[in-house]
């Protein structure tokens, strides 16, 4: 029985070192990686599941004072066997700054992380283990937290001038890597 266990935890930890192994190299080759901020990009203004705490941008505008909350949700329109995935999120630096603020919206995936770049910043997120990966439609994926850092006004097409995504990866829970996957959206509300 012990080394029944002992050979289910190498497996375990095998197949979690080889995904974040994975990933790390996704990650690495982002930053080789040049993009124009839009290839890729499909942005829309959809709104799925807010809490209540924030104010969805409808079909008038949000005045947005400097010092206040934006969140930007990420959603796909389809995810199968999703053991991972990293993309590029590109906001305006003029508007907005990165508070550090970084949570999954997918219950199975909650190892997630973001590093700042230049031109955009990177997000990721993986499974931990042996598992199946996770599948689902029209699913919200993330959420980030940005500060204002001036008063601006938030315009029902915010998200297509100032917020796309890009070069959006999978990696399914049998290691298959696949690049710039389609279907990623973002909605903006303010906190």
């Amino acid at each position: 029985m012990k080394q029944a266990l002992q050979g289910k935890l190498k497996k375990l930890i095998g197949t979690s070192v080889i995904v974040v192994c994975v990933l790390s190299v996704i990650a690495a080759s982002c930053f080789l990686w040049t993009t124009n901020g839009n290839r890729g990009s499909k942005v829309s203004g959809l709104m799925i599941d807010l809490p209540d705490s924030l104010v969805p941008l409808t079909k008038g505008s949000t005045e947005v004072n400097a010092g206040d909350t934006v969140v930007v949700s990420i959603y796909v329109e389809k995810m199968d066997d999703v053991y991972g995935y990293q993309f590029n999120l590109h906001f305006n630096r003029d508007k907005l700054e990165y508070s550090q603020g970084l949570y999954s919206d997918i219950d199975e995936i909650q190892t997630i992380f973001a590093a700042e770049k230049d031109q955009y910043l990177l997000i990721g997120a993986t499974k931990i283990g042996d598992q199946a990966g996770y599948s689902g439609q029209l699913v919200q994926v993330c959420h980030v937290e940005f500060i204002a850092i001036s008063d601006f006004t938030l315009e029902p097409d915010f998200t297509m001038q100032h917020i796309s995504v890009s070069e959006a990866n999978i990696v399914t829970s049998d290691l298959h890597y696949l690049t710039d996957t389609e279907g990623w959206t973002v909605s903006v509300a303010v906190k």
